[in-house]
């Protein structure tokens, strides 16, 4: 591994801002140079991960090169560069002959959860990598069999319990279907498999500014690029939920604009050639035509859609609340303008974090123009933080009082469920399910004395032996009263 570059990159200071639909000036944080490089062949890209780490890679399609690098913010002052060498994948030809190669390192092949790397080489197996003191080190290497490269199966768009659920996102010689498998890291096979046939918008994703793909901790989302649906399933593959966000019948226009031009040019169309559907995409100008970009899971209850309007030059970013299917276009920016959004449909992954802190790539020839500078620019958009949109919150702790008044910081995290109760609370109605049960309980009433505290407190131990009694400071509870929710749910949807 090659030595890290340390840089200093300036603090962010956070602060809660509410997200509204009118459009704002996005301010810049910061700009970073990078590093240069002799051509604009790369760029910098977020990697797929559900936790909220900043976490980027410079995606390139150049095989020659031996190493990648992970770019990541250690701490709120200081970035890093980790330059990590590549595995090679084996490639046969069809006369047989074997190659080695580097896949190209592109953001929807990685996925990363704590502290671990999974790389999907290509659809030849899995390389994974440990994070140890900011260097990721090489960790295990999984090759495929050859049932599971003929599936082709380069992207990873998840991890659950030893699980990884890796996917193809291509029109190849398996036909116009998307495919998703569940892939035991464990015991190294696929353990189950599921099939979409969206019809020839698979072919859309030649031009890899597209991901069909989302997840969260819980659920999977498969988005058509055309036609306004998306289907969720569970880390099972089981479709639990589908949505329609349909706005319009724009994309009844653009299905038959392409079926069309398919089916007349179908000699041209060919998955062994590239080439040949992306120059046919280009003359029949399908990025004029509406187009579902790429989705994106802001929390467990929101996706964010990147949609392409119908002949115009103009994006939507759709709000969509997976439980109640209520949607809303949040505001329009350029698909082509100048501007810091059209970042966010420029690759497959989503640069977009849960505080609305997004990144754009930029890109400037040096002073003897002989190489070019490639620049981290980071900004902050009032529009696209959701951080407490919906009455969901910020932060899992609360400030309470405890019987004595003494102030008491909560972490809803340590409790299994939670009542926000006040004079009307009946105290043994939950006491056959959750008797044992480890129960945040929150008294409304902040102007009890110490004595009513006292006798309130003793009430409930008797019953909830394990339950934690506390007062409610100023805190207004957006929540049905004596009422006891699991503690998923009410951060979800109650505070």
């Amino acid at each position: 591994m090659k030595n890290n570059k340390l840089f200093n990159y300036a603090a962010i200071i956070g602060c809660i801002i509410f997200l509204t639909n009118v459009l704002v000036a996005q301010e810049v944080i910061n700009t970073l140079e990078v590093f240069q490089r002799p051509t604009d062949a790369t760029s910098i890209t977020k990697i797929n991960t559900n936790t909220d780490e900043k976490l980027f890679v410079e995606e390139t399609y150049e095989s020659e090169n031996e190493y990648f690098n992970i770019i990541f913010l250690c701490n709120k002052d200081s970035i890093y560069i980790d330059t990590v060498r590549r595995t090679t994948a084996l490639f046969i030809n069809k006369y047989g002959d074997t190659t080695y190669y580097h896949p190209a390192t592109l953001s929807n092949a990685f996925y990363y959860i704590k502290d671990t790397l999974f790389c999907n080489l290509d659809g030849t197996g899995i390389a994974i990598y440990t994070k140890e003191k900011n260097h990721f080190k090489p960790n295990d290497l999984i090759l495929f069999d050859n049932s599971i490269k003929n599936l082709k199966l380069n992207n990873i768009i998840g991890y659950k319990n030893g699980n990884l659920i890796i996917a193809n996102q291509m029109f190849d010689s398996y036909g116009l279907n998307y495919n998703i498998a569940l892939f035991d890291l464990h015991n190294k096979k696929i353990t189950k498999t599921h099939k979409f046939d969206f019809g020839n918008s698979i072919m859309l994703n030649f031009y890899n500014i597209n991901n069909v793909y989302a997840t969260n901790k819980n659920l999977i989302s498969i988005m058509n690029l055309i036609k306004p649906q998306m289907y969720l399933l569970d880390y099972n593959l089981n479709i639990v939920d589908s949505i329609d966000f349909t706005f319009n019948n724009d994309y009844k226009t653009t299905q038959h604009h392409l079926d069309t031009n398919v089916s007349v040019n179908k000699s041209l169309i060919d998955y062994k050639n590239p080439k040949m559907v992306i120059i046919l995409l280009e003359n029949i100008k399908q990025l004029n035509y509406s187009l579902n970009m790429k989705q994106m899971f802001v929390n467990d209850s929101t996706l964010l859609v990147l949609s392409k309007e119908l002949l115009k030059d103009t994006c939507d970013a759709i709000r969509i609340n997976i439980k109640t299917k209520q949607k809303e276009i949040l505001f329009k920016y350029p698909f082509w303008g100048d501007s810091p959004y059209t970042s966010l449909n420029s690759e497959n992954i989503i640069p977009l974090f849960s505080n609305g802190i997004f990144v754009y790539d930029s890109t400037a020839l040096t002073d003897d123009e002989e190489n070019v500078k490639y620049f981290l620019k980071t900004y902050h958009s009032q529009e696209l933080d959701f951080s407490n949109k919906n009455n969901e919150i910020v932060t899992k702790r609360l400030d309470l009082e405890d019987r004595k008044k003494n102030k008491v910081s909560v972490d809803i995290n340590d409790y299994d469920a939670v009542i926000v109760f006040d004079m009307y609370l009946c105290k043994t109605c939950f006491a056959k399910e959750y008797t044992n049960t480890k129960i945040l309980f929150i008294d409304n009433d902040s102007s009890k004395d110490k004595m009513s505290r006292l006798r309130t407190y003793k009430e409930l131990k008797r019953i909830y032996p394990n339950a934690d009694i506390y007062f409610n400071t100023d805190h207004k509870f957006n929540i049905e009263k004596n009422k006891i929710f699991d503690t998923n749910s009410v951060i979800k949807t109650f505070w």
